[in-house]
């Protein structure tokens, strides 16, 4: 790979998709089964620190190109880079937040948060400091206590979301993480998730349907189009950081711009 695609505003590549593809065997009846093609020849960059979102019509293959970087499923070609290293399966240099926070409901928020940490075999005393670390980036800190059944759906994507960050992954993969949630609360989680990354700098996959939440907490938004998912375009969002409030932000001229070229693309696979 040459040496300008290697660095980006003086950041190094965090992740490498390369010509990735993907099929799952559907059965047609009793005798025959066929392969259906998901993803075709996906390739691209992240750099470390930076937010990209990932949208597209549904059956473009969003959240199995999500899965294919977590390790949860090997692709059929192609392969997945992390720091220059190939994955070959999960890994705690990334965690997932899913769209449901699956919560375990006999463990309160900060057992919740410590779970990934006990899987890492970290010792007491080091798994409790650090959930009560996460918990305090989420605004949790007072809510350790808690279990699930006493939070709000907000809350306990929170908890998901803590939980995530207590291993310190290089890189946070979210797959529709506030679309169960009402709009009041999405918003107010999006601005959060913002200043968790000012803060930790975290380099962010972010799969979503939503336009306007791609391009509010993006750098760039890969759009992909169906049947096979495949890239038909990267888009730069030229909004600074740190970002204003979303509805103050809608207004923006950049925001309008880079909205209307990822909604070009996105209609372009639907003709």
């Amino acid at each position: 790979m040459p040496a300008t695609e290697e660095k980006k505003a003086g950041r190094s590549t965090k992740l490498a998709v390369e010509s990735v593809s993907r099929s799952f065997r559907s059965i047609v009846n009793r005798r025959r089964a066929e392969f259906v093609p998901v993803l075709n020849d996906i390739s691209f960059t992240m750099y470390e620190g930076e937010i990209v979102s990932v949208v597209g019509l549904s059956g473009c293959g969003k959240t199995t190109l999500l899965r294919i970087v977590g390790g949860l499923l090997e692709p059929d070609e192609g392969t997945v880079r992390v720091d220059g290293d190939a994955v070959s399966g999960p890994g705690l240099d990334r965690a997932i937040v899913f769209q449901q926070p699956s919560l375990l409901p006999w463990r309160n928020a900060l057992r919740n948060v410590e779970f990934g940490l006990e899987l890492k075999k970290a010792g007491k005393s080091v798994r409790t400091e650090k959930a009560r670390d996460a918990l305090g980036l989420v605004g949790l800190r007072d809510y350790e206590k808690y279990y699930p059944k006493q939070l709000s759906g907000g809350m306990q994507q929170r908890v998901g979301l803590a939980r995530a960050l207590a291993v310190e992954p290089e890189i946070l993969l979210m797959d529709e993480p506030f679309s169960a949630l009402d709009a009041q609360t999405r918003e107010e989680l999006q601005m959060e998730l913002l200043d968790l990354h000012a803060q930790t700098k975290k380099t962010i996959m972010f799969v979503t349907h939503d336009l306007d939440e791609a391009i509010y907490l993006s750098d760039r938004v890969l759009v992909l189009l169906p049947h096979p998912g495949r890239v038909h375009a990267v888009v730069d969002v030229d909004l600074p950081r740190p970002r204003a409030n979303i509805l103050d932000i809608k207004s923006d001229p950049a925001f309008i711009k880079a909205r209307d070229t990822v909604a070009r693309g996105i209609r372009a696979g639907g003709e």
